[in-house]
C-alpha cells in the first residue's frame, strides 16, 4: 500500500508540469499496469504527429509564395512587352507596386499648398513634380520642406521670362523626368495626372483609393489614359478669404439643368454675358447634357508620346509640333496602325488632331471614368480670393474683353450659374484630412498666411488696367486668334 502510494506520489510529481488529458492518460497506464516505458513511447509518438504537422503548414506557405512570386514575373513580363501601343521599357528598375504622380506648375499657392499636397497624399497619390512659376510668397519654403521629405520633386528649372506662353512644355518635362528615373518610377507602372491646384480628385467610392479606382477602369481593355470630368464650384455666395480648408467653404458648383432658363435670360448678344463670359459652362449655341466642364487626363507614363507631329493636309508632311500633353488631355504614342510614325519612336499626332483618339481604346471616355473619379474645380473661391489672382496674373488683360466686361462683371457673372446646385460630397474627407494637417510638422514654419487687400482696392486697380488697355497704355498679352487674323 506504501509502495502503491510512493508510486501515485511520484508519478504526480512527474507530470505537475502536464495537461489533464496527459496526466489522466498517465494514471490509466499506471493503474492498468503499463509500464514506464510504454508511456514515454506514447508521448514520443503524440510529438512526432505535432512536428510532421508543423512541417506540413510550412510547406504550405512556402508553396503559397513561390505561386505568387510566379505571378508577378509573368505579370511584369506582360506590362513590359505584350501590350500593342506601349513602349517597350529597357533598364533596371526596383519599382514593383503601381506608383501614382501629380505634375503641376504654381505660382503664389502658399495659403492652399499644403492642403492640397495632404489630400492627394490621403487618397494614394505619393509623388508630385512641382514647377514654381514665379512665385513672391512662401510658396517655395512650402515646396523645400516637401522635397526634403521626398514627397515633392523639383523640375530642374523654374520658369523664367523665356519660359511663359510655353507652359505646356512642363507636362512634357514631367514626363520625361519619371521615364529617366526608372529606378524610382517604374514608367509601364507609374501613373501621371496633371491638374492645378485649385482642383481636387474625388473618389466615388468610399475606399477613397485612386489606385483602386484607375485599376477598376484600366484592367478590363487594357486603359492606359483616363479622361477625368471636371465639375465646376462658384463662390457659394462668400466675398472673403477665410483661414478655412476649400473644400469645407464651397460646397455649391454648376449644374446643367439650369442652362435653358439661365441661357434665355442672357440670350442678348453683345452683353457681358456673351463676350465676357470667360468659360461659360451654359453655352449659348449648345445646352449641356450633363455637369461636366473640361477633362484632365491621368495616363500611364510608358505610353504617353515624348514628341508629337501634324500632317500637311496639303501635302502630307509630316511636321513637327511643340508639344503633347497640356493641362487637360495627354497624348499616347501611335500604334502601328495610325499613319506616319511607327510607335517605336515615340511620337504621335499632337493634340490638334483629336478626332483621331475618339475611337482609340486606350483612351477611356469621361462619362464612363466620371462613375469612379471627378475633379472638384474650386474655380473662383470668393470674391476677395478671385480679385487677389487676377491683381497678379500676367493675363489679366482677357477679363476686359468688351468696353463693359471687368473682373468683377465677370465674378457676378458666375455667381449667377455656378452656384446653382448644392454638393457637399467632399465634406466626408474634411476630418480626416485636418487630422493629417494638425499631426503634420512639413512646412509648418512657412508663412502660408494669404496676403489680401481690401475688395475696394482690387476694384481701384481694375479701373486703371481698363483705362490703360482702351487707350494703348497697356498691351494686350491675351489676343484671340481669331483677332490675329
Amino acid at each position: 500500500m506504501r509502495q502503491l502510494t510512493g508510486d501515485s506520489r511520484s508519478i504526480s510529481s512527474r507530470l505537475c508540469c502536464f495537461t489533464q488529458k496527459q496526466k489522466d492518460t498517465w494514471r490509466r497506464s499506471s493503474t492498468s499496469g503499463m509500464s514506464g516505458k510504454m508511456s514515454h513511447l506514447y508521448l514520443q509518438s503524440r510529438t512526432v504527429k505535432m512536428l510532421h504537422g508543423i512541417y506540413a503548414m510550412i510547406g504550405i506557405v512556402f508553396l503559397a509564395l513561390g505561386q505568387i512570386n510566379i505571378y508577378l514575373f509573368s505579370k511584369l513580363t506582360f506590362e513590359k512587352g505584350g501590350i500593342p501601343g506601349q513602349r517597350e521599357y529597357k533598364g533596371p528598375t526596383t519599382v514593383l507596386s503601381p506608383r501614382y504622380v501629380i505634375c503641376t506648375r504654381v505660382r503664389n499657392e502658399a495659403p492652399y499648398l499644403r492642403e492640397w499636397i495632404e489630400y492627394h497624399r490621403m487618397i494614394g497619390f505619393d509623388t508630385f513634380l512641382i514647377l514654381n512659376d514665379k512665385s513672391t510668397d512662401d510658396t517655395q519654403c512650402i515646396l523645400n520642406a516637401y522635397a526634403k521629405e521626398n514627397i515633392v520633386r523639383r523640375i530642374p528649372f523654374d520658369v523664367e521670362d523665356s519660359y511663359s506662353g510655353k507652359l505646356w512644355h512642363i507636362f512634357d518635362d514631367c514626363a520625361n523626368y519619371l521615364n529617366s528615373h526608372p529606378d524610382q518610377f517604374n514608367p509601364s507602372k507609374t501613373w501621371m495626372m496633371t491638374h492645378d491646384i485649385d482642383e481636387f480628385v474625388y473618389i466615388k467610392n468610399t475606399e477613397n483609393s485612386i489606385h483602386n479606382a484607375v485599376m477598376r477602369l484600366s484592367n478590363p481593355n487594357q486603359v492606359m489614359s483616363l479622361k477625368v470630368p471636371r465639375l465646376t464650384f462658384g463662390s457659394s455666395g462668400r466675398e472673403h478669404y477665410q483661414p478655412r480648408l476649400v473644400i469645407d467653404r464651397f460646397t455649391r458648383r454648376f449644374n446643367h439643368t439650369i442652362c435653358p432658363e439661365w441661357r434665355e435670360k442672357y440670350r442678348n448678344k453683345g452683353s457681358v454675358e456673351n463676350k465676357g463670359g470667360r468659360g461659360l459652362s451654359c453655352n449659348f449655341n449648345r445646352l449641356p447634357t450633363n455637369s461636366y466642364e473640361n477633362v484632365k487626363s491621368i495616363s500611364l507614363v510608358s505610353n504617353m508620346a515624348e514628341e508629337c507631329y501634324q500632317i500637311d493636309k496639303d501635302t502630307g508632311e509630316v511636321l513637327p509640333e511643340g508639344t503633347c500633353a497640356d493641362t487637360h488631355l495627354h497624348t499616347l504614342v501611335d500604334v502601328t496602325e495610325h499613319r506616319g510614325v511607327n510607335n517605336s519612336t515615340h511620337r504621335a499626332k499632337g493634340n490638334r488632331g483629336k478626332k483621331e483618339r475618339e475611337n482609340d481604346p486606350r483612351y477611356a471616355d469621361p462619362i464612363t471614368v466620371g462613375d469612379d473619379i471627378v475633379i472638384m474645380h474650386y474655380w473662383v473661391k470668393s470674391r476677395q480670393e478671385f480679385y487677389e489672382r487676377v491683381h497678379n496674373s500676367i493675363w489679366n488683360d482677357k477679363y476686359f474683353e468688351c468696353p463693359e466686361c471687368t473682373p468683377e462683371t465677370f465674378f457676378n457673372l458666375t455667381g449667377t450659374y455656378a452656384n446653382s446646385f448644392k454638393d457637399s460630397r467632399m465634406a466626408r474627407n474634411s476630418p480626416k484630412l485636418k487630422q493629417r494637417l494638425a499631426e503634420l510638422s512639413i512646412g509648418v514654419y512657412c508663412k502660408a498666411q494669404a496676403n489680401l487687400q481690401s475688395i475696394d482696392y482690387y476694384r481701384h486697380r481694375f479701373d486703371r488696367i481698363g483705362a490703360e488697355l482702351r487707350d494703348g497704355t497697356r498691351k494686350r498679352k491675351h489676343v484671340k486668334k481669331s483677332k490675329e487674323k
